[in-house]
């Protein structure tokens, strides 16, 4: 396990080079996802997730389902409650992970909405008008990995962008909408918790942010760790430390700016966390 760790994050170090790539449609994904009617006093949302296959027109494609959210009507916002009882399909998506590539079923049309191997000054055609690509940036994906942001011009005066392994800032079935009187937009997204992870109750962090040092606490007995690592956003590896206690006190002499602590325990669980040094 350690060495599959350092063959990851030797990957990621080659960012502005051979950035690997991040699958959209996986499952273990939520999107939640805000839509409203007839303005902002109309409100009601969606938790969309990837489950299944489905054969159209002789391709394989993903099934995006949905539970909904519980709506609120006349000005009052809904209070995020998530009807786990109900589940509906919302459409059909596949990838083409070689090329980069996301397709939607979009009436009986196979459309691309999603190109993570465009560069800049490059276009996608979005609702019939091409999007320019403006600038790509770095983005911390939640498990800590570095992907890629895509920022495209404004759309009808609206944030344009999607991301490496989330997708649109606005739905994920279709990239840019049109905000007016009916749209929607992202507003949460998540990943399952997975079993090889070491979870939040067995790992202290004290402070984060911090300023030159910080103390790294095993809370939990069982959670026996081997080693931990420092990256910085490019996964360049800054520190390793291999001896590890109960209690460790870390002083880091780094810029200011954003890091990633990666935690192995020695049955090969995994912990990563966002360090911020002010």
């Amino acid at each position: 396990m350690k060495r599959l760790i350092v063959i990851v994050f030797f990957t990621i170090t080659n960012l502005g080079f051979a950035q690997s790539y991040k699958p959209l449609l996986e499952e273990g994904k939520f999107w939640d996802v805000i839509c409203w009617q007839g303005g902002i006093s109309n409100t009601y949302g969606k938790r969309m997730f990837v489950q299944g296959d489905s054969i159209f027109n002789n391709i394989t494609y993903k099934i995006i389902k949905y539970h909904p959210m519980l709506g609120n009507y006349g000005g009052v916002f809904y209070p995020r409650q998530i009807n786990e009882a109900v589940t509906n399909i919302e459409g059909l998506m596949r990838e083409d992970v070689q090329n980069k590539k996301v397709y939607s079923l979009i009436g009986l049309d196979d459309i691309l909405i999603y190109d993570f191997n465009l560069n800049v000054g490059e276009s996608i055609a979005i609702f019939g008008e091409n999007k320019t690509l403006l600038e790509i940036e770095d983005y911390i994906y939640p498990d800590g990995i570095i992907v890629k942001k895509f920022n495209f011009e404004n759309y009808y005066n609206s944030p344009s962008y999607y991301i490496e392994g989330i997708g649109s800032c606005d739905y994920l079935l279709n990239t840019f909408l049109p905000q007016f009187e009916d749209g929607c937009s992202l507003e949460n997204f998540q990943t399952l918790s997975k079993t090889d992870l070491i979870n939040d109750s067995q790992i202290e962090i004290i402070p984060n942010p911090f300023q030159d040092s910080f103390s790294l606490n095993i809370k939990n007995d069982s959670a026996i760790i081997s080693s931990f690592e420092i990256y910085n956003v490019l996964g360049e590896n800054l520190l390793s430390v291999s001896n590890v206690y109960q209690e460790n006190f870390i002083d880091l002499k780094f810029q200011k700016g954003i890091y990633i602590l990666c935690v192995t325990s020695n049955d090969g669980k995994i912990f990563t966390k966002k360090l911020i040094k002010e």
